[in-house]
């Protein structure tokens, strides 16, 4: 077991260190790099514009994405394009320090290999890879102090709504679905284990109904919708305008499943706004969101008893 402890603690240890590795780094400009941290950054990611500019770091970014909309300062900066598919020559003109996103840009990386541009890509799926990535960013640029404190501040509002959350006698589980506007019924695309979205969800007080799934996004067909018969249904729907709270999703749009749990009780929930699938510093606002879902939740079985 101390053996197996051990290579855990290492392993760990070694995706750290691989996640923050500068991509082709030119060692002319490593040692410059390495006194001051890079004055010009690309964001290859709307959670990575969203955490630079938390730490106020928004006149070292140069460029962004059409994707980086958060906060309302980052659609002033320059646009490299798209998340996957930004504009090379922008890029290439603009003559980054660092371009930093996650590990979805890799093929992006290996295109640039011989242009001497740098990229860090760091990971972005649960919740241990958006407290990983904060402080490597804060590493990466010399303000590890602030990059603590921001990460301090996002575990003392988990811990805070985890204590205060609703004691419920029988776990709720949830089947967590992306929404659109062409209907629940059509496109059942779901999240799984391993991700930022479950963490959240779990250490609020939560279980998730598909937690056999093997991957963290799947689409699923209705026969394993219908047999997971959530408690709570929540669809995330970032088609919609961003709003404070959570809303009651229309029960008319889910009558072919009147049969399930969560239909008959009245406990499907929508989540607007892209911010609810962004690791980034408003997943607090997340937990937030999951929170009133289950004081709603325990004030919907208290009624029936």
């Amino acid at each position: 077991m101390k053996m197996n402890n051990i290579k855990n603690t290492f392993y760990r240890l070694c995706f750290f260190v691989l996640s923050v590795i500068l991509i082709n780094c030119v060692e002319k400009n490593t040692s410059t790099l390495a006194n001051t941290g890079p004055q010009r950054i690309i964001s290859l990611s709307p959670h990575i514009t969203e955490i630079l500019f938390t730490l106020d770091c928004e006149e070292s970014i140069i460029a962004v994405t059409d994707f980086c909309t958060y906060p309302p300062q980052a659609k002033a900066k320059t646009s490299i394009g798209g998340l996957l598919n930004p504009n090379l020559e922008i890029i290439l003109a603009l003559q980054p320090d660092v371009l930093i996103g996650s590990p979805a840009h890799s093929e992006l990386a290996i295109k640039f290999q011989d242009k001497n541009m740098k990229f860090v890509l760091l990971p972005d799926r649960t919740l241990q890879d958006i407290y990983q990535t904060i402080d490597s960013i804060g590493i990466i640029l010399h303000i590890e102090q602030k990059a603590v404190q921001l990460n301090k501040s996002i575990r003392d509002s988990l811990t805070k709504y985890h204590n205060i959350k609703p004691e419920i006698k029988e776990i709720p589980r949830a089947v967590f679905l992306f929404g659109g506007d062409s209907g629940p019924a059509q496109a059942l695309s779901a999240i799984g284990p391993g991700s930022f979205t479950d963490d959240l969800w779990r250490e609020i007080g939560g279980q998730n109904a598909l937690a056999d799934l093997h991957t963290s996004f799947a689409q699923i067909n209705r026969e394993a919708f219908i047999n997971a018969n959530p408690d709570i249904i929540i669809e995330f729907r970032p088609d919609l305008p961003e709003k404070s709270g959570i809303e009651k999703a229309s029960l008319e749009d889910w009558s072919e499943f009147m049969h399930l749990k969560a239909y008959k009780h009245n406990q499907i929930y929508r989540i607007p706004g892209q911010y609810a699938l962004i690791p980034g510093p408003r997943i607090i606002k997340l937990s937030r969101a999951y929170l009133e879902i289950l004081n709603l939740y325990q004030h919907k079985n208290d009624a029936v008893k």
